[in-house]
């Protein structure tokens, strides 16, 4: 099939663009969603959705090979970003080890009761919220992998808070970086990975990642297999099914194209991981409230810049209250899952996902 005319080369290696069916259903039925021509970008690429399934992705789009030129080393998630430290950091940090104890069991144990006190005292304050991917339940050993750790921050987080954190990212120069900063080690690749050996996590994170996969039913069962039983995976991805899309359109945050070449629906996410063997048992629809002033930002300078909404947007108040409005309707901009794999039944062999 012939590309379309409006897929131009980057400057620098040639661009190879691959037409795909599905990469949920495999269907070979679309219908456009939208066309999208970034600022500075001289591309403009193609939203599409699956008649079949449901899941929208970018077709055509840049092949393995060829997306790590839309990734430069200054790509805005490999900066680590600077320490705001405060002279009461360090004891805020303890207290929040404290509360984390108490709230999702990781230890230590609480056994002193002074330390019980601090927590509960502490915890409506330091508690993270339920949309957080901070706030995860203690598992096994506490060995978690998060994978596209990009600029370490969450995994810096996470091993504050007492978890075992291996990162993984496709950038050598952001893996190195991480390492050097903050100190854990980083995998340089993708899954399946030869140093990633079956059920060797308790944890696997894919926080605003997913989404960015070429072939993500590949992705999904490596981390089903390199989890415990009983472990999970936490993915969390924008939600084309928003209200923010539908209202903004290309100027809508969580489209970031041509970054995110998968765009799903709470039906199609939960597919996806269903068919890697995963029980899911969240699926939370959340709101953004700095996606939403982004995409105010963004529709100000665009098509959309003379809606009275979008000139009102400036106002922060009000994009918050939209944001949690959207989250009300079931039509907020992210989804969150917890996806579990099966406890191995008594006198099993090893299990891997299918």
């Amino acid at each position: 099939m012939d590309l379309p005319h409006t897929c131009d080369q980057l400057d620098g290696p040639k661009v190879v663009w691959e037409h795909v069916t599905c990469p949920l259903c495999a269907a070979q039925d679309e219908a456009e969603v939208i066309q999208v021509r970034p600022d500075g970008d001289p591309n403009t690429y193609r939203l599409v959705q699956c008649r079949g399934c449901g899941l929208g992705y970018m077709n055509p789009r840049p092949d393995e090979a060829s997306i790590g030129q839309f990734y430069p080393d200054g790509y805005e998630w490999y900066q680590i970003p600077e320490p705001q430290y405060r002279w009461w950091t360090r004891g805020q940090e303890k207290l929040k080890r404290l509360v984390m104890s108490h709230v999702h069991g990781v230890p230590p144990a609480l056994n002193r009761w002074q330390d019980k006190l601090l927590a509960a005292l502490a915890s409506p304050w330091l508690r993270p919220s339920r949309d957080s991917m901070t706030a995860l339940p203690w598992q096994g050993e506490g060995r978690l992998l998060e994978y596209g750790c990009g600029h370490g921050w969450y995994g810096q987080r996470m091993r504050q808070l007492g978890w075992q954190v291996t990162g993984m990212d496709l950038s050598p120069i952001a893996a190195a970086q991480v390492t050097r900063h903050f100190g854990f080690p980083v995998l340089v690749g993708t899954l399946p990975h030869a140093e990633v050996a079956p059920e060797s996590f308790d944890v696997i994170t894919m926080g605003a990642v997913l989404e960015h996969v070429h072939w993500p039913h590949r992705v999904l069962r490596a981390a089903a297999e390199a989890l415990r039983p009983g472990g999970y995976l936490v993915v969390s991805v924008p939600n084309l099914a928003s209200w923010g899309f539908g209202y903004f359109k290309e100027d809508w945050w969580g489209l970031q194209i041509p970054h995110h070449l998968l765009h799903f629906t709470p039906a199609t996410l939960k597919r996806m991981l269903e068919m890697q063997g995963l029980e899911v048992r969240q699926l939370r629809i959340m709101g953004r409230h700095g996606w939403m002033r982004r995409s105010m930002a963004t529709a100000r300078r665009g098509v959309h810049r003379d809606r009275l909404l979008v000139k009102m947007g400036k106002l922060r108040p009000l994009c918050n209250w939209i944001t949690n409005w959207t989250v009300w309707q079931n039509q907020g901009d992210c989804l969150l899952a917890i996806a579990y794999r099966p406890e191995r039944a008594a006198g099993a062999g090893t299990r891997h996902a299918a």
